[in-house]
């Protein structure tokens, strides 16, 4: 069996890479108020994958690089309206994770 990942194999497999500009094409409407772009990481399990977060007046995007990513489409959007829950979250032992919960 593998063995699992541990806490420096999971730093490692996200050092030294850079979140993707954020294309302003791929907003919904492309006269909605946003925030300036935040380089984050993606946390899915066993994948750190760096991504770029852009909070509009009504919607949710994260870009993700499509190559470090590839079941994942490289911009993805959820509208505000939807969303149910947002929690704070430990991600190696720090309040440093955010969980968002959507409704369908």
């Amino acid at each position: 069996l593998p063995e699992p990942l541990g806490e420096e194999r999971l730093r490692s497999i996200g050092a030294g890479e850079r979140a993707p500009a954020f294309d302003l094409t791929a907003l919904v409407d492309p006269l909605e108020e946003h925030a300036p772009p935040v380089d984050v990481t993606r946390i899915s399990p066993m994948m750190l994958t760096p991504a770029t977060l852009v909070l509009s007046d009504s919607q949710l995007y994260l870009h993700s690089d499509a190559a470090a990513a590839a079941s994942a489409a490289a911009v993805s959007h959820w509208p505000l309206a939807h969303l149910r829950r947002a929690v704070r979250r430990r991600h190696l032992m720090r309040h440093t994770a955010l969980e968002l919960r959507f409704s369908p």
